[in-house]
């Protein structure tokens, strides 16, 4: 800790204070552009949402030390400690949105093609049972989920198969080696 002898230079403080403004200012920026991401998932990836992170980190422990040197050299210590709790907040809410837009990235995404339906055909069978495998069998998805999704596929002819007994079991290979044989 410096202690100062002499009376403090007003420029010297302006300069302090404005330097941790700063990081402030680049804090403020992150926390816009992740509000833009939050809007517009499409526009932020996971290794910007990783730097992000890192940066933050980084400017908090900035702002801390620019805030101590502020400390040493203003009178009014307590307004100071206001300036820190306003920071304190920002950076909090900047990182609670890095992690909301982080749990995006984690969670399951939509089908991007459209199911496709079954109409009861047993030549339209070998088709529909592929494309609906590449679909939604290979997904990380419940059996309830899978069952759900070929309820919905069935039309037609086909519309009505699976019944809630079926869903109930919760057994999807055992449901597609049924609707095979029909």
């Amino acid at each position: 800790m410096v202690i100062h002898t002499q009376p403090v230079d007003p420029e010297e403080v302006k300069s302090l204070i404005h330097q941790r403004g700063q990081v402030k200012g680049k804090v403020t920026r992150i926390k816009s552009a992740l509000d833009k991401g939050k809007k517009n998932p499409q526009k932020i990836t996971k290794a910007t949402l990783k730097v992000y992170e890192k940066k933050l980190e980084a400017h908090y422990q900035e702002y801390v030390l620019r805030h101590r040197e502020v400390i040493e050299v203003v009178d009014k210590k307590e307004e100071q400690d206001d300036v820190l709790d306003v920071f304190d907040q920002l950076h909090t809410e900047t990182l609670v949105l890095v992690e909301e837009l982080m749990e995006m990235f984690n969670q399951p995404q939509p089908f991007r093609a459209p199911i496709p339906s079954f109409d009861g055909q047993t030549e339209n069978w070998p088709k529909f049972k592929a494309m609906f495998e590449d679909l939604v069998g290979r997904t990380r998805d419940s059996d309830a989920m899978k069952l759900h999704h070929l309820d919905k596929a069935l039309v037609g002819d086909a519309a009505g198969l699976i019944t809630a007994k079926m869903i109930q079991d919760n057994n999807y290979e055992q449901v597609v080696g049924l609707v095979t044989l029909l």
